[in-house]
């Protein structure tokens, strides 16, 4: 079960609008309902800023936000019927962009590159500060290559190839792959896509 962390002008804000929608006949009534809720949940954390609260409305959940630039979409991991969210690329400005000077995936799984024809060609690491694992996908969806990649602040840079044909490729986070269950072989579909 996933926890979420509640900052206390968050919770201050949940509670005036609950107190609110109770029917109080003032503003006064309502702060001072929000003060004595606020003080005992402070007084019940080890950490007097935040609550962690075990289950919360839906709502409250911050949706990923997409990287400028790129659109988004799901992969499936056949092999475990996991979904995994990417951002995609797909354009050869966007590929070539790709995870240049990201240090954050902000909540996302990993990179999606999509190309219109199936290519050989090659990865590299310039400008990137993450270390990198990457799946390269054949074009009827199945892990042909992977390989775990270092950052390269300066050229000369290491070129990655998969030594196979494939239409698309999954960048994540290095060492990520095996817990999504992604290995040569794994088949992986792109069956959800936005922007």
């Amino acid at each position: 079960m996933s926890a979420l962390r509640w900052t206390m002008p968050t919770l201050l804000a949940v509670v005036s609008l609950v107190s609110a929608c109770t029917g109080s006949d003032s503003a006064d009534s309502a702060r001072a309902t929000t003060a004595e809720t606020a003080t005992s949940v402070v007084a019940s954390t080890a950490a007097p800023q935040t609550t962690v609260v075990e289950s919360a409305p839906a709502a409250i959940v911050d949706p990923l936000v997409p990287f400028d630039g790129f659109g988004w979409g799901t992969v499936r991991v056949a092999a475990q019927a996991e979904l995994l969210d990417v951002l995609v690329a797909s354009t050869s400005d966007q590929r070539r962009q790709g995870l240049m000077f990201v240090d954050d995936m902000q909540g996302w799984d990993g990179m999606w590159f999509v190309f219109d024809q199936p290519t050989d060609g090659g990865f590299w690491m310039k400008n990137t500060v993450m270390p990198l694992s990457i799946a390269w996908v054949s074009p009827d969806g199945v892990v042909v290559a992977t390989a775990d990649m270092e950052p390269c602040p300066a050229e000369p840079c290491p070129i990655y190839r998969a030594d196979a044909l494939y239409s698309a490729a999954l960048e994540v986070p290095k060492g990520n792959l095996a817990g999504l269950g992604v290995e040569v072989g794994t088949q992986l579909d792109l069956v959800s896509r936005s922007g």
